[in-house]
């Protein structure tokens, strides 16, 4: 049980993300641009307009 709720919080992080990346216009062409975003705090300091 306690996998499940680890998976249920991933799988939460990433829709906040490609949510977040969608309403800014973001276009993640591969993983490596995903993984630059979770481990540079989302979306605020990647892709500053």
């Amino acid at each position: 049980m306690k996998n499940r709720r680890l998976l249920a919080a991933q799988e939460g992080v990433l829709h906040i993300v490609f949510r977040i990346a969608d309403d800014k216009g973001l276009l993640f062409t591969d993983l490596k641009d995903l993984k630059a975003v979770l481990k540079r705090g989302l979306l605020g300091t990647v892709f500053k307009k």
